[in-house]
């Protein structure tokens, strides 16, 4: 029995038996309809359907059975699919489907709650991609389980497919099918054309359903779930559209949609897997959709035309028993559509008030503990939108819950009041009476927590910039003045009112909202009270005032009377309190730090008797002392070199500095210590150390004794010296900074930490003399460094230091070969305990070329001069530390630098019999090394590059007679060594052989054997080099056609075969003979060229696409003489290609448009003569080029890459003398540039209109137009009137106006008028 028989009897057996035999032979019907093929035979489907629905009509037990069983809307959903429209639509209608829906999406969007557990989704684990129909596991088909709520999210699954299904059949376009199809798709669309009141009987319980299924995400979910909310759309664009269509959203569906908005939102549902977070993003994506479009657009036009917020007032007093869900999200879809029309900005705000007001007064009615959290969300959103709501509407939110009921300050919520509108507080007296009772508790603000203090404080910053921005800072000071004066008497100002914060953000509006009038007259305020409960509070407001003010003419005006207001107060040296005195001599500091010579002298006149009371009587460790120094050390400073002040204030600070170290050891560690003292005199003041050791002729002992050693604590030299070294006043100073230098060698010397060799490493080599590197190197040379456990790390910095040492002539005591020996045997015995792993090979083989570093740089410099005694000895005994008994390693180092070295030294010669002893190291060479060559083991295996190395340097012919033997075993551990990740040694032996053994390698040495990824590409490069740097033209073509053809028929991006192409032609001749045929048989640079543009059409990563057009650049640039015609066409239409590939993921990479412009670049720069004839093409290219600039969204599109677009454009309309220059001009009075400009003005007007019809299109910034002017105005300058003519004729109305604006802007700054 075939299929469709099968299938036929079955739907007939259907009336067979009672209603218990349904399931299985509905299963029996599942099975068979995911095997039959989809032949016309809808008979037995349109059966299949009336069957159904027949049992689902009806009120009894067995109807509802039916109507919630999952299995039966999964059969109705594949019967939709396939069965014929016409005759479906006729059987729907017969038997009411829409009534059954309805009645179905009633029952089973109200589960009973009376299960235990709920059972796991059925679909959770179904692939999406599943072609095969799986044999379900539904729920029994009893209405008792139905009911709950695991059956009722089973049928609500089948059912939503089943309609999902049904809809997508009647998306009919112009070519589907016959008419009968049209019709019957029509059909079953009409049958969804009801009122929204009834459409909304359907969506309603289907947004509960989908809430429903929210709650259940964490049981698993499928991806075909993920168009739920897009079916609900799809129905609700079918019904039969009226006036009265937001209010039934309002009343029925908004609702049900907000709650389930909040739930996608996070609200309710915790992140989930993969799957599950993929669909509730896609729901919230069309929820969101759906209630923008019809239901807050439509509410926002009503409140503009009419003045009405009638279905924002319904939706929320419905809504009201979810509110904690429903409002937040209401208010936040109500912000989200701000109006592009800038004039429209607002109208917008008094909607977005209007929303927020409406619920301001539905939460009057509900407790506290309700609407704050609502409002507390709500403010804040409004908030970071920067929504600039009405003061009388935000003083009504912060009255009813700004406050708890005990009266303390909800400060989260008044500091988003505050940062919406800071006028809420102010501008009336409503506001201040408001502000008066936020800031009643802030004088003692210990009973907030730290969140809350952090919020007062920046309620109090932005308080702030609110004042200033109404010009009243003032009174804001005023206020200051009273809370700080509170505040001082509890003494608890500093966790507050006197916060630094607070301070500079008055300092930063002082000159912003105030004049030098209104300043004066705060200080004329200030000066009236003189209340010793006052002083304090009104020295902190001095200091921020003097922080603030920077102007030459404010300050010039206010240094005196701030002051005489600072120093008024009557008030005895021995009563005053020392917080007072220590911001008193501060703002004298600053005072005299800038004030004029005249007016110094008369501050001097006053303070003077105080500050050599204090400097000398004093304790140090007292704060008050210490500002008084610093108030000293700032005059000295301001009237530094020939002020009259000079000699006071220099011989006060010099005797302290001194008296300093004599007190040393009597300063007690409470209080200010002489580290402090010491610290600030090299860190705080530049100039200060300097005057120093000009005025006594040393450094001073206090200042000694930090950077250079004999204290205990090391870290304190040390960030004392690296305080010198950034100040370059300091620097300039010979003898400091040999102190400072010799300071931290003495520290490598006797701790060897880490930082201390960084910090040698960092600083300049011309600043160590010959002296101190020869002292450094006898450091790291000696027991303590030699010998430290501290580890690889800190060895490899020591290795690091000697290379930057050495690198400049450096004689230091003991220098030898055996102590540089020693050096390299330290290095292998480090390593000597690691695992032979990758890693450690590779730290080693780096450690080891440092080590390499350090030989070559002294027996360069040691062969580098004269013969005398020193390097005599050198010399004479290198041959007897190679022939003793050392690490072979280290041997091979020694005597490959000493031959590679002294070559080509002519001192090295003076020596008697130093021929012979460079035959030894040779020979100790091939001693050591060509057993290394055949078999090394994993022991030895870091031996084995410089063993190559080492042979190399003896000469062609005697390495390949010496290590021939050796080919066969270096071949086959390249190979091994590459496929176990040595790869560093692979490519070592691999260009050993390519150098002295080629044919070792094969024919094809650049195409078997190559890895897919290479770790360190300039191992292959020099593997490159060694095989194409020797041989002829043609084996080099040879070799970059097989590397093309491998990308080629393997589509390969494998960066190994990129930079192999990239390598070769960099090789390649430059030029041809242009004189000898062309043989097209032959591979050459332009086939090359077009296999690379073909390649990169078809790139499928950035990197690739990298790699491939910086080849195809090198062609076009410097291989010119081989590129055709074709090549500079292919470049062009390559990259409009790639430019209309919007999908392509190297589109879309900013480092890809930079290489597409600048192949256009080398094309308009070095073939320029080629486009003759060809224009349309470059057109083309830069039309594509222009339309991926503009067609992104507005905060992708790069003003760099604007600026990239417009010097292509000035390049073709301001060519170059050498873009244009032909071999033989046809009229050598006709210049060239002017020819080719009036060409190109022929055709350049195209790219203008596109750039104007792209700006219609999309909202461009305005940075990027600006970066575009110089390369729009460069076409307008070669476009002749009728051509500007037919740019006018062309554009629509829009257009035009874009246009008459930028020509009038042309003509006005972007057009040359002459002299």
């Amino acid at each position: 029995m075939d299929e469709h028989s099968s299938y036929f009897k079955s739907v007939r057996t259907l009336d067979q038996g009672n209603i218990d035999t349904v399931p299985a032979k509905l299963e029996r019907i599942w099975t068979l309809l995911g095997a039959r093929s989809r032949l016309n035979s809808h008979a037995a489907d349109v059966m299949l359907a009336r069957w159904l629905l027949k049992n689902m009509t009806g009120n009894s037990t067995d109807a509802e059975r039916f109507r919630r069983y999952g299995l039966a809307w999964k059969v109705l959903g594949a019967v939709f699919s396939r069965a014929s429209l016409f005759s479906l639509a006729q059987s729907l209608a017969d038997r009411r489907f829409v009534t059954i829906l309805r009645q179905t999406l009633k029952e089973i969007s109200k589960p009973e709650v009376n299960e235990d557990s709920d059972v796991e989704m059925v679909d959770a684990g179904e692939s999406p991609s599943s072609r095969k129909r799986k044999r379900p596991t539904s729920a029994p088909f009893e209405v008792a389980s139905q009911r709950g709520v695991s059956g009722c999210i089973e049928t609500a699954i089948s059912l939503f497919a089943a309609i999902q299904t049904l809809l997508d059949r009647c998306q009919t376009k112009p070519l589907d099918g016959l008419d009968n199809h049209k019709i019957g798709a029509e059909h079953i669309k009409s049958m969804f054309s009801f009122p929204a009141s009834e459409a909304a009987e359907i969506l309603s319980p289907m947004l509960s359903l989908a809430s429903m299924m929210a709650d259940q995400f964490t049981h698993g979910v499928s991806g075909e779930q993920s168009n739920w909310v897009s079916t609900i759309t799809s129905i609700w664009n079918l019904h039969r559209q009226g006036p009265g269509d937001i209010s039934d959203i309002a009343i029925h569906l908004a609702t049900p949609a907000l709650v389930l908005m909040a739930k996608l939102r996070g609200f309710s549902v915790p992140a989930t897997t993969e799957n599950a977070d993929r669909v509730r993003h896609r729901w919230e994506r069309d929820l969101r959709h759906f209630l923008m479009w019809y239901f807050i657009l439509p509410s926002r036009t009503d409140f503009w035309n009419k003045k009405i917020m009638e279905y924002t007032q319904h939706a929320v007093d419905i809504s009201s028993a979810s509110a904690a869900q429903t409002y937040p999200i209401l208010f936040d879809l109500a912000m989200s559509s701000p109006p592009r029309d800038k004039a429209l900005k607002k109208d917008y705000i008094a909607w977005v008030e209007a929303v927020f007001a409406v619920v301001l007064k539905a939460l009057k009615s509900k407790h506290h503990d309700i609407g704050r959290p609502i409002i507390e969300q709500m403010t804040s959103s409004a908030a970071a939108r920067g929504i600039d709501l009405s003061p009388s509407t935000l003083r009504v939110a912060c009255k009813e819950f700004g406050f708890t009921e005990d009266g303390r300050g909800v400060w989260k919520l008044l500091l988003s009041i505050v940062k919406i509108n800071p006028d809420t507080y102010l501008m009336s007296e409503e506001g201040q009476e408001l502000l008066d009772r936020v800031l009643a508790e802030t004088p003692n603000p210990q009973n907030l927590s730290t969140a809350e203090l952090e919020d007062a404080l920046s309620f109090l910053e932005l308080l702030v910039a609110g004042y200033s921005q109404n010009r009243d800072l003032s009174t804001f000071l005023k206020t200051w003045l009273k809370r700080l004066t509170e505040a001082e008497a509890i003494g608890n100002a500093e966790l507050l009112w006197a916060h630094e914060k607070l301070s500079e953000a008055i300092s930063s509006h002082i000159e912003k909202s105030l004049n030098v009038n209104q300043l004066t007259e705060v200080v004329t305020w200030l000066s009236t009270h003189n209340e010793r409960t006052e002083s304090m509070a009104k020295s902190r407001i001095l200091w921020a005032i003097l922080s603030g003010i920077k102007g030459e003419e404010i300050v010039d005006s206010l240094n005196i009377k701030l002051f005489n207001c600072s120093f008024e107060d009557e008030i005895s040296r021995k009563e005053l309190p020392t917080p007072l005195a220590v911001s008193r001599w501060a703002i004298a500091e600053r005072v005299l730090s800038r004030t004029t010579l005249e007016e110094s002298q008369r501050i001097w006149s006053v303070i003077k008797p105080d500050i050599k009371h204090i400097l000398r009587k004093s304790s140090t460790s007292k704060e008050e002392t210490f500002a008084a120094f610093k108030c000293c050390v700032a005059v000295w400073v301001a009237h530094h070199p020939d002020g009259p002040l000079v000699d006071d204030a220099a011989k006060l600070v010099c005797s302290f500095v001194e008296n300093l170290e004599e007190s040393k050891t009597k300063s007690s560690k409470k209080g200010v210590t002489t580290e402090q003292y010491a610290t600030w005199i090299v860190s705080g003041y530049p100039r200060l150390l300097s005057l120093l050791i000009k005025r006594t002729g040393d450094i001073p002992l206090l200042i000694a004794s930090l950077i250079v050693p004999g204290t205990d604590d090391a870290n304190k030299r040390f960030a004392a010296a690296t305080s010198v070294l950034e100040n370059e006043n300091d620097l300039s100073n010979d003898k400091l900074r040999d102190n400072l230098i010799n300071t931290v060698i003495n520290l490598v010397g006797e701790h060897g930490y880490e930082k201390h060799i960084r910090f040698l490493l960092d600083i300049p080599s011309e600043l160590i003399s010959r002296g101190q590197r020869e002292a450094l190197m006898e450091k790291l040379l000696g027991g303590q460094t030699m010998g430290s456990t501290r580890g690889l790390g800190h060895w490899r910095l020591a290795l690091a230091l000697m290379v930057k040492i050495m690198g400049m002539p450096t004689y230091y005591n003991g220098l030898s070969l055996t102590g540089l020996q020693f050096v390299g045997l330290r290095t292998r015995n480090l390593y000597g305990d690691l695992d032979s792993n990758i890693s450690h090979f590779e730290e080693e083989w780096n450690d080891l070329k440092l080590v390499e570093q350090v030989f070559s740089s002294t027996i360069r410099q040691m062969a580098s001069g004269t013969i005398e005694k020193r390097e005599r000895e050198f010399f004479e005994s290198a041959f007897q530390c190679v022939a003793s008994n050392l690490d072979r390693g280290v041997r091979l180092i020694t005597s490959h630098v000493m031959v590679s070295e002294t070559a080509e030294s002519a001192a090295a010669k003076q020596i008697d019999g130093w021929d012979k002893t460079v035959e030894s190291f040779k020979k100790k060479i091939l001693e050591d090394g060509l057993p290394l060559l055949s078999t090394p083991s994993s022991t030895e295996l870091v031996e084995l590059p410089f063993a190559l190395e080492a042979i190399a340097s003896l000469g062609v012919g005697q390495v390949k007679s010496e290590a021939r033997a050796a080919v066969p075993a270096l071949l086959k551990k390249s190979d091994v060594h590459l496929d176990k990740g040595f790869s560093a040694i692979g490519w070592e032996i691999r260009t050993f052989l390519a150098r002295f053994f080629p044919e070792a390698l094969g024919s094809s040495p650049l195409k078997t054997g190559l890895p897919e990824i290479v770790h360190d590409k300039s191992l292959l490069l020099q593997y490159i080099d060694a095989v194409v740097g020797e041989v002829d033209e043609k084996t080099k073509l040879g070799y970059l056609k097989e590397a093309l053809e491998d990308i080629e028929r393997e589509g390969s991006n494998s960066p190994t075969r990129l930079a192999v192409v990239e390598r070769i032609i960099h090789h390649t001749k430059g030029t041809r003979d242009p004189t000898a045929p062309i043989n097209t048989a032959d591979f050459d640079l332009a086939q090359a060229h077009g296999v690379l543009c073909n390649r990169m059409a078809h790139a499928s990563t950035a990197s690739e696409f990298m790699l491939l057009a910086k080849s195809a650049s090198l062609l076009l640039d410097q291989r010119t003489s081989w590129m055709s015609q074709w090549n500079v066409e292919l470049s062009l239409s390559t990259v409009s290609t790639i430019c209309s590939k919007r999908a392509d993921l190297t589109v879309f990479s900013p480092k890809i448009y930079e290489k597409l412009c600048r192949l256009v670049e080398i094309v308009i720069k070095r073939h320029r003569i080629r486009l003759d004839g060809h224009f349309h093409i470059l057109i083309g290219a830069l039309g594509s080029l222009l339309r991926q600039l503009l067609s992104r969204p507005s905060d992708e599109i790069s003003e760099e890459h604007a600026k990239l677009f417009a010097r292509l454009l000035t390049l073709v309309c301001e060519p170059t003398d050498a873009s244009v220059s032909r071999s033989a001009a046809g009229n050598s009075l006709d210049s060239e540039r002017d020819r080719a400009k009036r060409y190109a003005g022929q055709y350049m007007y195209l790219v203008l209109m596109q750039c104007i019809k792209l700006q219609l299109e999309r909202a461009v910034p305005h940075v990027v137009l600006e970066a575009l002017q110089t390369g729009v105005y460069s076409i307008l300058d070669i476009t002749s009137q009728d051509g500007l003519s037919l740019m006018n004729d062309a554009m629509d109305p829009s257009g035009r106006v874009i246009f008459r604006e930028l020509y009038k802007q042309y003509k006005r700054f972007g057009k040359w008028q002459g002299v």
